[in-house]
């Protein structure tokens, strides 16, 4: 018997494809998971990588927000400058009406040590 096949909603595939982006943005160390992921994956639940985009519906529209590291010799500002823009643009582009897309930076300087989240 088959397993049922479950088609991701617009939300998912639409955070699928901005974390993917994210992560492909040049200077990026690390995209940081949310709290609420860090304690899932603690709970023995893997955490999505796509939980590490955070969105929830306000009053003007998707509220955005995202966690990440940046690389040593990366602006910190144009890093998350470029995050933000991408997550805004690929938000779009999937039908999501946006109210703001909010990054912070958690660490800066760190050397890329290889694959990223």
């Amino acid at each position: 018997m088959t397993e049922p096949t479950v088609e991701p909603t617009a939300t998912e595939a639409a955070r699928t494809a901005a974390i993917t982006e994210v992560l492909e943005t040049d200077g990026v160390a690390e995209v940081f998971p949310p709290t609420v992921a860090i304690v899932r994956a603690l709970a023995s639940r893997p955490a999505s990588p796509t939980e590490a985009l955070r969105l929830r519906q306000g009053t003007e529209g998707t509220e955005a927000r995202i966690d990440i590291g940046v690389e040593a010799g990366h602006r910190a500002t144009d890093v998350a400058r470029a995050v933000q823009q991408k997550i805004h643009t690929v938000l779009l582009g999937h039908g999501l009406k946006m109210a703001f897309v909010a990054v912070t930076v958690l660490e800066h300087g760190r050397a890329d040590t290889g694959p990223r989240n």
